[in-house]
C-alpha cells in the first residue's frame, strides 16, 4: 500500500501523484526560490524566544538536571517528603560533577515547574505574528497548530549548557545573509 499526501483543495491520492514543489509554489503565487530565504522556523522560534528574554541555556539545564536525579527522588520531592540533607547532597554532586548552574539545580530540587522557563508555544506564535508570514502562505493554519512541536525542536536543537544565545545569534546571522539575497 503506497503512503499518501493530501493535497491543497483536500483530496487525497498516493504520493506518486502529488504535485512537484514548482507546481505548488506556483499555485500559492511563490517565486521561484522563495523557500530558500524564509528562515527555519526552529531558528525563528529559539530567536523569538531570546527575544522575549527567556534563558535558553537555564531550561537545558534544568531539563538535565531533572534527568540526572533518581525517578524516587524526584517523586519525594514534589510531595515535598524529600529529606533535607539528600537534597544539599545531590545539589552538590549536580554543581560539581555535572558542572550545572545552581540556580538550575535549585529550580529542580525545589520541584518548580520548569515550563516556567520557556513561553508557551501561543504566546511565542503571538509574539511572531509577523515573522510567520511567509510560513503561513506555505503551510497555512498547519505553521500555528504545529507550534509545540517546532518549540520542542527549537529548545532541542539551539538548547545548549552553555552559550546557547550566541549559539542562535550567530545562526541567525549566518542566515540572514542568505534572505537578504532573495528578498
Amino acid at each position: 500500500m503506497k503512503p499518501f499526501a493530501s493535497n491543497v483543495t483536500g483530496t487525497v491520492r498516493p504520493f506518486s501523484s502529488a504535485r512537484s514543489s514548482h507546481e505548488l509554489a506556483e499555485k500559492l503565487k511563490l517565486r521561484e526560490a522563495s523557500m530558500e530565504s524564509m528562515a527555519p522556523l526552529p531558528l525563528m522560534f529559539a530567536n523569538s524566544i531570546l527575544e522575549l528574554g527567556y534563558d535558553l541555556d537555564l531550561n537545558y539545564q534544568v531539563v538535565y538536571a531533572s534527568k540526572l536525579l533518581p525517578y524516587d527522588l524526584q517523586e519525594r520531592m514534589c510531595r515535598n517528603k524529600a529529606d533535607s540533607e539528600e537534597s544539599s547532597k545531590w545539589r552538590g554532586w549536580l554543581i560539581k560533577s555535572a558542572e550545572l548552574d545552581p540556580e538550575a539545580v535549585d529550580i529542580v530540587l525545589k520541584g518548580e515547574a520548569r515550563y516556567s522557563l520557556q513561553p508557551d508555544a501561543k504566546t511565542l506564535v503571538r509574539s511572531m505574528r509577523d515573522e510567520l508570514k511567509p510560513w503561513q502562505k506555505v503551510l497555512g493554519d498547519r505553521a500555528k497548530r504545529s507550534a509545540s512541536t517546532i518549540l520542542g525542536i527549537a529548545l532541542s536543537i539551539y538548547g545548549l549548557p552553555k552559550g546557547s544565545g550566541q549559539f542562535v545569534k550567530d545562526a541567525w546571522n549566518r542566515q540572514s545573509w542568505r534572505w537578504s539575497e532573495h528578498l
